[in-house]
C-alpha cells in the first residue's frame, strides 16, 4: 500500500493525491513485522503479552533473540576428544551466527549481488525476506510530497518516471528485505559490490566511489528503553507509585550504605535482572524526558552487534551493564546509504529509519529551510549523518551520570565488585569508539570530494546526470560541523573511558592502602604483647618450687621483668617510627617564629638606620615589616649559590650532555635550563628563609640593582672605576695592567683577552694578580648594602677611593668582581626580575608592576601563603607605577599591523597617535591641603628615577620648570589622578618638537625663569596620551577609549606646558600612510596604533599598542654609502674585536684644491647595530694589519677629521684606517639630525648596517657635497614614494632542501600549500606514474601540483571519459590501460609546460612529446600544433629546446626583409632585451626636458637626442601620462630646486610619479654604458 502527502507554497493545494489509492497508515499498532536473522529483537512496544511470565533468554534465532537469567555455573563444554580430527564440512563447526547467517556467503564465491538476477547470482543465498516501512521524499522548492509504501507497492512505483518538478527525492527504507533491495538496485544501477554489502551487516564504515554513484556505511548508536513485552510505558499510577516507592527507598537510605544499596543492585540483582524488561522509577522518567528517547520495536544491543559467538559471555555482559539498572542499552545498528548522480539519496536502515526521518522531514515540509530550498542531495546526506551523530549525543550524558554516581561509590566506600562494572564499561565504550572513530574519515573523504564548480554552478549540475556525483560547497561547510559533534562525542567517551580506568586503579590502590594500615596496626599490637606472652610463657612453666624460688615472689616479679623488656623490645622494633614522631615534632618547635640575635638587630640598624626615617616612621609604614631572626649570608655565597651556577646554566649549551635530572614516575626525565635556573633560586630563597629570616630585601636589592630606586645613583662608569683601582692598587696608569683597566675595551695580550669588553672581567683579571685576600672575605650582604649606600652618597673621588679599600681589604677578587658588576648594574645572570620576583611570592610581579619598589615586595609579601588582596594590587597616588610599553612588530603590510590591534565587525577602529621623541614620564597629582598651591605633584620617569626635583612638586614651586605653569590644568572636582605620557622638548621659536637629548637642560633654563611669558626658547611640554587613576578611582581595567573621554574631562590643555596628545581614528591601513608622510616631513619619532577597545596593562608589552617607526619602513632615510674610518672596540658578546665603526664623507674638490688630502674624510656618523658574524669576518678579512691605534696627542688630522678638532676629539675611535685600505658600507637611517659631536655638525639617527658594498672604492663613496645634494631633497622626495613595510630580514641564498625519502615510499608527501591558480579548474585528473626527466616528479608531487592549480584527482582511472590520465613509466596500471586499447595517456610535461606560459599560465593543445599513448585521433591532432621542425604554435619555446630546433633547421635563402621593431617588441614581449647595450639603455624612458629660466634650448636638443639614440622617447607635453622622467636644465641650483618643488607640487595627485632629475642623470648614464638610480640625481 501506499500513502503521499503533499507539502508546497501557499499558492498551491494543501494536499495533493499522488500514484495509487491512499491509505492511511495504522494508528493503533505498525503491521506485524516477519522476523528475520540479522537483528537482536527486544520487543518494547506493541506486542502481545508473552504467553508465560517465566523469563524468556535471548538467542539468535530466525524469529527472535530470547534471554533467560545468567547463570554463573553456567560454563562451556568442559569434555574434548582425545585426538584431532578433520572438519569436513563447516555446518560441523559452531561459527559465530552472524557469519553463517550472512547471506549468500561461501567461501571463495563471487563477490557481490547482482539485481538483474533472481537470486543475486548466488544459488546457495537464502530468500531474506521482511515487511519493511518505505518512505519516499520529492521535493523542490515550491513544493514536497511525501509518500508511504510496503514492499509490492514500492517495487511498483519505481517503474514509474520521476515527476518534473521535483528536483530531489530521498527515498528512506526501513528493514532489509532482498526484493526491495533487488528493485532500487535494477533501477538505478546500483553496483553489486554495494548491494552485498547492505545484506552484510558486519561491514566497516565506509565510503566508496562508482561511477554513477557514491555508497556510504556507517554504524548508528542510540540509547534505548528495556521494556518487558507484559510492561505498559504510559500507567501515570505504575510511575506515581514508583516515584513514592523511591522517595521512601531514598529516606530509608539515609540510614544505611547509599553506595551498598547501589552496588546490590549492580551486581546481586534479585531477582535476576531482565534486559527486556523495564521498570520505570523518578531517575529514570526524568531522564527519559530530558533526552526524549525512542522505545523501538527491534534493536541490537551494543554487546551483541558485532559480537562472538560465546552466548554466554554476551548474556554476563548485557546482565551486569552499568545501564542494565536504569533498564537502557545502547543499541547499534548498519546505515547504508547511496548518494546518485541524478540527485537522489537511498537510505537502508534496519530498524531507526523513523527517528533520522522524522527530524529531517520536518524541515523538508517548512519552506525556507537551507535544506529545502538547496534541492541537494547531497545536503540531505549530510542531515542524515548528521542525525546518526546527534543520536549518539545522549549516550555521553548517560555515561557521565552513571560513572558519576559510580565515581561516588567509589571514593566513599570502593569495593573490588565496583571494578566489574567499570570493566564493562570500559569495554561497551571502546565498541562505541571503534564506531565512532571512523566517522571522522568518513567525513573527510566526503569533503575531499568537493567539486570544485562554485554553489550557483554546481546547484545547475545537479540535474545533470552527467557531471557525476557531486557533493556541493555548502555540502563541505556544513560538513564541517557534522565532524565537529563527531569529535565532541569521542571526546566526551574517551574521556569517560579514561576515568572508568582511573576508578579502577583507585580501588586497587585504595584496598591496598587499607589493608597495609591493618598489617601496620596489628604488626604494632604485636610487638608490645610480644615480649609480654614470651614472659608469660616462661613463667607458666611447671617449675620445681625448690629449684626455682624466684616464682614466689609475687606479681610485681613478673611486672619488673616484663616492663623493661617490652620497652626494649618496642625501641628496637620501632625505632624509625619513634625517631620519625619525635623529627615531626622538632619541626613544629622550629616553625615557631624566632627572636632576632644581636648581630640581626646590628645589621637592621646598619642598613635601615641611614633611611631617613625614624624607626617609628619606618613601623607606621610598613606595620608588618619582617625581621630577620639571623645575620645575613655573606656576600661570597649570594655569588657562589646563586650568581654562579645561574651564569653556568646561562652559558650551557642546548645540547650539553649531562643535564640535571629529576627522578620521576618513569624513572630519570632531565630538565630543561629554565627549569634548573628555577630551582637555582628556590634553592637560595630556601636557604635565605631558614638561616637568616623572611626579609630578603637585603639580598634582593643586590640580585636586582637596576630595580633599586631607594638607592642612589653612583655616578660611576667603568672608566671612574677604573681610575680608582688603578690608585687603589698603585699601578703605573702605562703598565700592562693599568693600560688594560683604563682601556678595557681593547683586547689584552695575555689569556685575559677573552675579557674584552667586559670590564669587570678585566678587573678580576688584574685584581687576581694582587689580591689582598685569596679566601673569600666575610663581609655579610648586609655590609656590602651599607657600603654601597655610602658610596651613593659619597661626595667626591676620596671618599670613593676609602669605601673601595674597605671593598679591596676585605674581599678577594671574585667577590670584587660581582661587586662592581652590582655598581654598574651589568648582572645579566640569565634570570630576570619576573623569576626572582614570582619565586620569592607568586603576586611579586604585580605588586613590583604597580609599586616599583623592591622594598615593597619585600615588607608586604614576606609570607607566600599571604595573597595579596585585590585593593593592594592596585595602583595609587604618589606610588609609582610600570606603565605599558609599545609593541615593535614586523608584519608584511600595513594591514598584518591592523589585523594584530584585533578590530571587529562591529568596532573596526583603531587610533594613530605621533610617537613623540621625548622621555616617558608618568604625573601623579593629589590634593593636600598642608601643600603650597594645595596640590602636590609627583614625576617618575619609565625606569623609575625621580623627576620631581625637576618639574615641581606643587603649584607655588618656584623651582618647578612646569607644575606652577599648570593651576588651570585640570576640571573642578578633580582630587586626584595619574597621567601617563611623554615630556618632550618644545622650541618656542620655531614651534616644533626638539630632538631627544636636550630635555633636562630645557628644564633647568626654565627653572631659572621666572617670566610666564611664552617667549622663545627650549621649554619643557607634558603631552598626556592616558589617565590611569581619577577621584580614587583606578581605571586600567577600562577600555582606551573610556579613558581618554575621563581625561578630555579631568584635563585641560595649558598651551606648549601641559596637553592632551591629539589622535587619529582610522579604520583601513591606507590612513596609516598619509600621516606617516607626515611624520617623517616632521622629523618626529614615528607613529604608535592603540586598539580603543584595550585595557591599560601594566608592565607589558604587547599589541595593543604598536609602534611604527620610520627607521623601520623602507623608502624612509637615505641609503648611504659611506667608507670606514674608524673603530671601536665592543663589550660584553662582541669584546675583544671592533664592533662598532665610525664612517665619513670624503672631501669635496675645493677642499682638495685648498690643499687637503684627497684621502681626507669627515666623521659623519657611528654605526654598530645590523652587522652579522659574517659581515665582521669579511670587514677583518679586508682590513687586517691596516688598522693603526689612534693617539690622542697626535691625531691623524691629514685623513681624519672629528667633531670638536684636535681640541675635543669628540666620538674618538680606538682604531683608525686610511681610507684607501677600508671599504665601503651601505647604510639604513631614519633621517639627518644635528649634532656638533661630529666634524660637520650632523649625523644620521639611527643608523643601521645593510651590507658591504665591496663593489664599490673607498674614491666612490658619498662625499660631503654629494651628501649635502641628497639632503636638500630628503623631505620632498619622501613625500612622493609609496611607503612599505621594510622586511628586514636577510635575503640569504635560497638552499635547496634535500627531499626526505622514507623507506617503502618514493618520497615524503608534499605539502599542500594552498590555491595557486585556478589553470586546471573543472578538470579531473589520475596520475598513474611518477615523472622523468627533465620534469622529474613523484606522484604526490603531480597531485599536488595540480589541487594548487584548482585540479582535482582521481585515484580510479576512467578510460574513455573526459578525464586526463597522466603517465611517463609503463607501470602495471599503464600496461593495463593500454592493452585495454582505445585510451589517451599524457605525459606530465605538459602540465609543466602550462604552468611556464606568462600570465600565470594557460591550457596548451596537446603536442607530440606531450603523448606517452595516444588514439590515432589525437595524434594527428597533436601534429597540427607544431610546425614541421617541431617547434610549437602554442607554447613558449626555451632556449634549449630552440637550439635543437636551429640545430636541425636546413638551410633556406629567404629575400624578405628583416622587421627590426618586429623583433625587438617581440624579444620584449618575451622577457628579453638588450637595454644593456647603449643603443637600448633608454628604451624603457619617456623623458621630457623641463627648461628652468635661463636655460638654452640648445642644450635641450643636445640631451634629447642622447635619450633618441639610446632608444628611448622624449615627450614635449608634461600632461603626458606615460612620462617616466622629467629632466630640469638650468645653471642656477637654486632655480632648479624651486622649478622642481614647483613640478612636484603639480604631479602630486599622479599615481605614477614621474622621477625629476638633473642633466647629469643622462650624462653620467651614457658615460656609464647603463641607466644609473635616479637618487642621486634627484632634483
Amino acid at each position: 500500500m501506499v500513502s503521499s502527502t503533499s507539502v508546497h507554497s501557499p499558492t498551491m493545494d494543501s494536499i495533493q493525491e499522488i500514484g495509487p489509492p491512499i491509505v492511511s497508515p495504522p494508528t493503533e499498532s505498525p503491521p506485524a513485522f516477519k522476523r528475520v536473522s540479522y537483528g537482536l529483537n527486544i520487543d518494547t512496544e506493541n506486542t502481545s503479552p508473552s504467553p508465560s511470565p517465566a523469563i524468556r533468554r535471548l538467542s539468535r534465532s530466525d524469529t527472535a533473540v530470547h534471554r533467560e537469567p545468567f547463570s554463573p555455573l553456567r560454563r562451556r563444554r568442559s569434555t574434548r576428544a582425545a585426538t584431532f580430527r578433520a572438519i569436513d564440512d563447516t555446518d560441523d563447526f559452531d561459527f559465530d551466527a552472524t557469519y553463517t547467517e550472512r547471506p549468500g556467503w561461501e567461501p571463495g564465491s563471487e563477490p557481490g549481488f547482482d539485481p538483474n538476477l533472481p537470486d543475486g547470482g548466488h544459488a546457495s543465498m537464502p530468500q531474506l525476506s521482511a515487511d519493511c516501512q518505505i518512505t519516499v521524499v520529492d521535493f523542490s522548492k515550491d513544493r514536497m510530497v511525501k509518500r508511504h509504501f510496503d514492499n509490492e507497492s514500492f517495487i511498483t512505483f519505481l517503474t514509474q518516471p520521476k515527476e518534473k518538478w521535483a528536483k530531489c527525492r530521498w527515498i528512506n527504507v526501513n528493514g532489509l528485505s532482498w526484493d526491495v533491495i533487488q528493485a532500487v538496485g535494477a533501477h538505478k544501477g546500483l553496483h553489486k559490490l554495494a548491494l552485498e554489502d547492505i545484506m552484510n551487516i558486519r561491514n566497516r564504515t565506509k565510503a566508496d566511489w562508482y561511477p554513477n554513484h557514491a555508497f556510504i556505511i556507517m554504524t548508528l548508536q542510540k540509547l534505548v528503553h528495556l521494556v518487558d513485552d507484559d510492561d505498559s510505558s504510559s500507567d501515570s499510577s505504575s510511575i506515581r507509585s514508583r516515584k513514592s516507592a523511591t522517595k521512601v527507598k531514598n529516606f530509608f537510605r539515609g540510614f544505611g550504605s547509599r553506595n551498598d544499596d547501589k552496588l546490590d543492585k549492580l551486581k546481586n540483582p534479585s531477582p535476576p535482572i531482565d534486559p527486556e524488561k523495564r521498570i520505570t522509577t523518578k531517575c529514570l522518567t526524568e531522564l527519559s524526558e530530558s533526552l526524549e528517547l525512542q522505545e523501538t520495536s527491534m534493536v541490537r544491543t551494543l554487546q551483541r552487534y558485532h559480537a562472538s559467538g560465546n552466548e554466554t559471555r554476551t548474556d554476563y555482559m548485557e546482565a551486569n551493564s552499568i545501564l542494565t539498572p536504569l533498564n537502557l542499552a545502547v543499541s547499534a545498528e548498519q546505515v547504508s546509504i547511496f548518494l546518485t548522480a541524478d540527485n537522489t539519496v537511498i537510505s537502508f536502515f534496519e530498524v531507526s529509519a523513523g527517528d533520522v526521518e522524522r527530524p529531517i522531514v520536518t524541515r523538508l515540509s517548512n519552506p525556507g529551510t537551507i535544506l529545502r530550498e538547496s534541492c541537494d542531495a547531497s545536503l540531505v546526506v549530510q542531515a542524515i549523518i548528521d542525525a546518526i551523530i546527534d543520536l549518539a549525543i545522549p549516550l555521553t550524558a548517560v555515561y557521565n551520570d552513571v560513572l558519576g554516581d559510580l565515581e561516588l561509590d567509589v571514593l566513599t566506600s570502593p569495593s573490588i565488585k565496583q571494578c566489574k562494572s567499570l570493566y564493562i564499561c570500559i569495554s561497551e565504550i571502546n565498541k562505541m569508539l571503534r564506531f565512532l572513530n571512523p566517522i571522522d574519515n568518513l567525513v573527510n573523504v566526503l569533503r575531499d570530494h568537493k567539486t570544485n564548480f562554485s554553489h550557483e554552478e554546481a546547484i545547475k549540475e545537479l540535474e545533470n546526470p552527467a557531471s557525476g556525483v557531486i557533493v556541493t560547497p555548502m555540502t563541505h561547510t556544513y560538513l564541517g560541523d557534522v565532524l565537529d559533534h563527531c569529535i565532541i562525542i569521542t571526546e566526551a567517551l574517551q574521556q569517560c573511558k579514561q576515568s572508568s580506568e582511573n576508578l579502577i586503579n583507585l580501588i586497587f590502590n585504595t584496598i591496598s592502602a587499607n589493608q597495609n594500615e591493618s598489617m601496620k596496626q596489628l604488626t604494632t599490637v604485636t610487638i608490645i604483647f610480644l615480649p609480654l606472652t614470651f614472659i608469660t610463657g616462661y613463667f607458666g612453666q611447671n617449675f620445681p618450687a625448690e629449684k626455682f624460688p624466684d616464682v614466689d615472689h609475687g606479681i610485681w616479679y613478673f611486672w619488673a621483668c616484663a616492663v623493661p623488656t617490652a620497652l626494649a623490645t618496642i625501641l628496637i622494633l620501632m625505632r624509625e617510627m619513634i625517631s620519625s614522631w619525635f623529627a615531626t615534632m622538632s619541626k613544629w618547635k622550629a616553625e615557631e617564629p624566632k627572636t632576632p640575635d644581636e648581630d640581626a638587630l646590628r645589621e637592621e640598624d646598619l642598613q635601615y638606620g641611614t633611611t631617613g626615617l625614624t624607626e617609628e616612621e619606618l613601623a607606621a609604614k610598613y606595620p608588618h615589616k619582617p625581621k630577620n631572626h639571623s645575620k645575613t649570608l655573606r656576600f661570597s655565597e649570594l655569588f657562589k649559590d646563586l650568581f654562579n651556577p645561574l651564569n653556568e646554566n646561562k652559558k650551557q649549551p642546548p645540547s650539553a650532555s649531562g643535564p640535571a635530572s629529576k627522578k620521576g614516575p618513569h624513572g630519570l626525565t632531565k630538565l630543561s635550563p629554565q627549569e634548573q635556573r628555577r630551582h637555582i633560586v628556590e634553592r637560595f630563597i630556601t636557604r635565605w628563609r631558614k638561616e637568616v629570616g623572611d626579609d630578603f630585601y637585603p639580598a634582593l636589592r643586590l640580585i636586582l640593582p637596576d630595580k633599586d630606586r631607594d638607592r642612589g645613583a653612583y655616578g660611576l662608569k667603568e672608566n671612574a672605576i677604573g681610575k680608582l683601582l688603578v690608585k687603589l692598587m698603585k699601578i703605573d696608569k702605562n703598565s700592562e695592567d693599568g693600560y688594560n683597566l683604563l682601556h678595557w675595551k681593547l683586547p689584552g695580550q695575555t689569556t685575559g683577552a677573552r675579557l674584552a669588553g667586559d670590564f669587570a672581567g678585566r678587573c678580576f683579571e688584574v685584581i687576581s694578580k694582587r689580591p689582598m685576600r685569596t679566601q673569600v672575605g666575610n663581609m655579610t650582604v648586609a655590609e656590602v648594602n651599607h657600603e654601597l649606600d655610602r658610596l651613593a652618597a659619597s661626595a667626591g673621588e676620596a671618599e670613593n677611593l676609602r669605601i673601595f679599600e674597605t671593598f679591596y681589604n676585605r674581599m678577594n677578587a671574585e667577590e670584587l668582581m660581582w661587586l662592581i658588576r652590582i655598581i654598574l648594574k651589568q648582572m645579566k645572570v640569565g634570570a630576570t626580575e619576573k623569576t626572582f620576583l614570582y619565586l620569592w611570592h607568586p603576586d611579586g610581579e604585580t605588586l613590583f608592576s604597580v609599586s616599583s619598589s623592591l622594598r615593597r615586595v619585600c615588607w608586604e609579601l614576606y609570607d607566600p601563603e599571604f595573597r595579596l588582596e585585590q585593593d593592594d594590587a592596585g595602583i595609587a597616588p604618589m606610588q609609582c607605577l610600570q606603565p605599558q610599553l609599545a609593541q615593535f612588530q614586523m608584519p608584511a603590510s600595513f594591514q598584518k599591523m591592523i589585523e594584530l590591534l584585533r578590530p571587529t565587525e562591529d568596532d573596526p577602529e583603531f587610533w594613530i597617535e605621533e610617537k613623540l621623541d621625548g622621555e616617558r614620564m608618568q604625573m601623579h597629582m593629589v590634593e593636600d591641603a598642608d601643600h603650597p598651591g594645595g596640590r602636590r605633584f609627583c614625576f617618575w620617569s619609565r625606569k623609575a628615577k625621580d623627576y620631581t626635583y625637576l618639574y615641581g612638586n606643587g603649584l607655588l614651586d618656584e623651582n618647578s620648570s612646569l607644575t606652577r605653569h599648570l593651576k588651570n590644568a585640570f576640571a573642578s572636582g578633580v582630587r586626584n589622578l595619574i597621567l601617563d605620557g611623554e615630556m618632550i622638548t618644545w622650541d618656542m621659536a620655531v614651534d616644533k618638537i626638539v630632538p631627544f637629548g636636550t630635555l633636562k637642560t630645557a628644564a633647568l633654563a626654565e627653572q631659572s625663569n621666572k617670566s610666564e611669558s611664552n617667549a622663545a626658547g627650549h621649554r619643557p611640554l607634558f603631552r598626556v596620551f592616558d589617565i590611569l587613576y581619577l577621584n580614587d578611582k583606578q581605571l586600567t581595567q577600562y577600555t582606551l577609549r573610556d579613558r581618554r573621554n575621563a581625561l578630555s574631562k579631568a584635563v585641560k590643555s595649558v598651551h606648549r606646558r601641559l596637553e592632551v596628545h591629539e589622535y587619529t581614528r582610522a579604520t583601513s591601513a591606507d590612513a596609516i600612510e598619509p600621516l606617516l608622510r607626515e611624520v617623517v616631513a616632521n622629523a618626529s619619532e614615528g607613529l604608535v596604533l592603540k586598539n580603543p577597545r584595550s585595557m591599560y596593562r601594566l608592565n607589558s608589552r604587547n599589541d595593543d599598542w604598536l609602534k611604527v617607526k620610520p627607521e623601520y619602513m623602507s623608502e624612509f632615510g637615505e641609503s648611504l654609502d659611506c667608507v670606514i674610518i674608524g673603530g671601536y672596540y665592543g663589550s660584553g658578546k662582541r669584546g675583544g674585536f671592533l664592533s662598532s665603526f665610525l664612517c665619513g664623507l670624503r672631501v669635496t674638490q675645493n677642499h682638495i684644491q685648498a690643499g687637503a688630502n684627497p684621502e681626507k674624510c669627515f666623521s659623519f656618523f657611528k654605526v654598530g647595530g645590523g652587522f652579522r658574524t659574517e659581515d665582521y669576518a669579511e670587514i677583518r678579512h679586508r682590513t687586517d694589519g691596516k688598522w693603526m691605534e689612534w693617539d690622542p696627542k697626535n691625531p691623524p688630522s691629514e685623513y681624519v677629521e672629528l667633531g670638536g678638532g684636535d681640541a675635543k676629539q669628540y666620538e674618538r675611535p680606538d682604531m683608525w684606517i686610511r681610507p684607501k685600505d677600508s671599504v665601503v658600507v651601505s647604510v639604513k637611517a631614519a633621517s639627518v639630525g644635528p649634532s656638533d659631536q661630529f666634524a660637520r655638525g650632523f649625523t644620521l639617527r639611527f643608523p643601521r648596517f645593510r651590507r658591504l658594498r665591496l663593489d664599490r672604492s673607498w674614491d666612490t663613496a658619498l662625499s660631503l657635497e654629494e651628501f649635502q645634494e641628497l639632503k636638500q631633497r630628503v623631505e620632498t622626495e619622501l613625500k612622493q614614494m609609496e611607503m612599505t613595510v621594510e622586511d628586514r630580514r636577510r635575503k640569504n641564498p635560497k638552499r635547496i632542501k634535500k627531499e626526505l625519502v622514507i623507506a617503502g615510499d618514493d618520497a615524503a608527501p608534499p605539502e599542500f600549500e594552498g590555491a595557486k591558480s585556478k589553470l586546471f579548474e573543472r578538470l579531473e585528473f589520475c596520475v598513474l606514474s611518477e615523472s622523468l626527466k627533465p620534469y622529474k616528479k613523484t606522484k604526490a608531487q603531480l597531485e599536488s601540483i595540480i589541487k594548487e592549480n584548482g585540479g582535482s584527482i582521481s585515484q580510479r582511472a576512467a578510460a574513455g571519459t573526459k578525464m586526463v590520465l597522466i603517465g611517463d613509466k609503463k607501470v602495471v596500471k599503464v600496461a593495463s590501460l593500454m592493452k585495454e586499447g582505445d585510451v589517451d595517456i599524457i605525459r606530465p610535461i605538459w602540465i609543466k609546460d602550462c604552468l611556464d606560459q606568462p600570465n600565470g599560465g594557460f591550457l596548451l593543445p596537446y603536442e607530440e612529446r606531450h603523448l606517452f599513448h595516444a588514439t590515432d585521433g589525437l595524434i594527428d591532432s597533436a601534429s597540427l600544433n607544431t610546425d614541421p621542425l617541431g617547434d610549437s604554435y602554442a607554447r613558449d619555446t626555451s632556449v634549449d629546446e630552440l637550439r635543437e630546433v636551429l640545430r636541425n633547421m636546413p638551410k633556406l635563402e629567404d629575400t624578405e626583409s628583416f622587421d627590426k621593431t618586429l623583433f625587438l617588441d617581440q624579444l620584449e614581449q618575451h622577457g628579453k632585451d638588450f637595454t644593456t647595450l647603449r643603443n637600448f639603455m633608454f628604451s624603457q624612458c619617456r623623458v621630457l626636458f623641463y627648461l628652468a629660466d635661463g636655460a638654452m634650448e640648445s642644450v635641450k636638443d643636445k640631451w634629447e637626442r642622447f635619450i633618441r639614440y639610446g632608444g628611448g622617447s622624449c615627450s614635449q607635453d608634461l600632461e603626458d601620462q606615460s612620462v617616466t622622467h622629467i629632466v630640469v636644465l638650468g645653471d642656477d641650483p637654486m632655480e632648479v630646486g624651486d622649478v622642481g618643488d614647483k613640478l612636484r607640487r603639480r604631479l602630486s595627485e599622479r599615481r605614477r610619479m614621474p622621477r625629476l632629475v638633473r642633466a647629469r642623470w643622462v650624462e653620467e648614464s651614457w658615460g656609464e654604458r647603463t641607466v644609473l638610480d635616479e637618487e642621486r640625481y634627484v632634483v
